[in-house]
């Protein structure tokens, strides 16, 4: 492999691993029982639930245009050994992205699931 083609992997590769389901059709029928029993909280959860994951989701989406964004430099050999400040900056960002949905995910789909 060139240096151009394992750059070129190195950042797209968080890009695949980000686009699959997480799972949320498990939590469907938690959800359905939920909103049945408890129709006031469960409205407020709802509105929670949809406003902390989209905010989740723009930051994604934001993170992949960054991510995509540096491929290209990458293969137009952009950065050196002197200067690689975006990808620390936007590998900075992704982590934080990924962080936050670590505080997400149990907040939102572990906690009240030990009945």
């Amino acid at each position: 492999m060139t240096h151009i083609a394992i750059v070129t992997y190195s950042l797209g590769s968080p890009l695949g691993s980000n686009t699959d389901v997480r799972g949320l059709k498990n939590c469907d029928n938690h959800f359905q029982h939920l909103y049945r029993c408890h129709a006031q909280q469960a409205q407020i959860l709802f509105y929670l639930y949809f406003a902390m994951t989209g905010l989740h989701a723009v930051h994604m989406i934001v993170g992949a245009g960054l991510l995509i964004t540096l491929i290209f430099m990458a293969v137009r050999n952009r950065f050196s050994e002197a200067w690689y400040t975006p990808v620390d900056m936007i590998g900075l960002y992704w982590h934080f992205v990924d962080i936050v949905w670590i505080f997400l995910f149990p907040l939102l789909y572990l906690i009240g699931h030990t009945k």
